[in-house]
């Protein structure tokens, strides 16, 4: 294991507790941020939402295979075999995260249908050509290197499958000021992050790896609530004694962003998105 994957794995267990207390929603497991509408007003359907929001985007059907890089407790890989009836494989490096997922797939009827394994979503097991999704939901940012996952996505790919990043991004315009970056750059370090991407640098490692049809989607306004949450929990981040508070600020927190049905192009030249 890497030293960036070993960071990962150390800020899960040191804040086990604070994540699951605070933060997931119930049955959800979720760990990630919640989409806000009309049809999701408290936390908990907030969670689920982000689910229904992000599998339309990404087309995903029953018939699919989706890999679920970084599926934490297997909250978002379960919801997508149960609802959609697809059947899901999440890949994750936190050991008592994968135990419990494959529980409560087992608990639920399941196993068959979702199954967890232990690794790097970056370099996987499994042969070329396996899945007809690759999904990330705010797991990217972790990753020892975002190019190298998004290289890892378009081998694992069937032609015409799709990658779905939906992921803290900075803002594109204007750019970040050298006292933003550093002010995040100070956080990411916390969160056992690396470095945050632009939309458009996504879209252009998209394009470099032979995906097609690279669109960007911007979910901040319907996140703002989540992020705020989060915020007043104040979850500690790790390696600096500062709270999850300073992303509620709009000049200092990066766009939250998805970047959906990217679909891989064989042969030939990227298309334009």
């Amino acid at each position: 294991m890497t030293g960036q994957l070993a960071r990962v794995a150390q800020y899960f267990a040191s804040t086990k507790v604070e994540y699951e207390l605070f933060w997931m929603g119930g049955p959800d497991m979720a760990l990630h941020h919640g989409y806000y509408d009309a049809s999701a007003r408290t936390h908990s359907a907030a969670l689920i939402r982000m689910n229904e929001v992000l599998a339309g985007y990404a087309g995903v059907g029953r018939h699919d295979r989706v890999l679920d890089a970084g599926s934490g407790y297997g909250g978002t890989a379960i919801w997508l075999a149960q609802h959609l009836g697809c059947a899901v494989v999440g890949i994750n490096l936190v050991a008592f995260q994968s135990e419990r997922a494959r529980r409560l797939a087992s608990e639920m009827g399941l196993g068959g249908r979702a199954t967890f394994v232990l690794g790097d979503y970056a370099h996987t097991p499994f042969p070329d050509q396996s899945f007809d999704t690759v999904w990330g939901l705010e797991s990217i940012v972790h990753a020892d290197s975002q190019e190298r996952f998004v290289g890892e996505a378009a081998r694992l790919l069937r032609p015409g499958g799709r990658l779905l990043i939906a992921e803290y991004m900075a803002r594109q315009s204007p750019p970040l000021s050298a006292c933003e970056e550093q002010l995040i750059a100070s956080r990411l370090d916390g969160w056992a992050m690396t470095r945050l991407l632009t939309p458009a640098e996504y879209i252009d490692l998209a394009q470099r790896h032979g995906f097609g049809g690279v669109r960007a989607y911007d979910l901040t306004s319907a996140m703002r609530r989540s992020i705020t949450h989060l915020g007043k929990l104040r979850i500690p981040a790790t390696s600096v004694k500062r709270t999850c508070s300073s992303w509620t600020c709009p000049t200092r927190c990066p766009a939250s962003c998805t970047i959906g049905r990217a679909a891989r192009t064989p042969k030939g030249p990227a298309r334009s998105p």
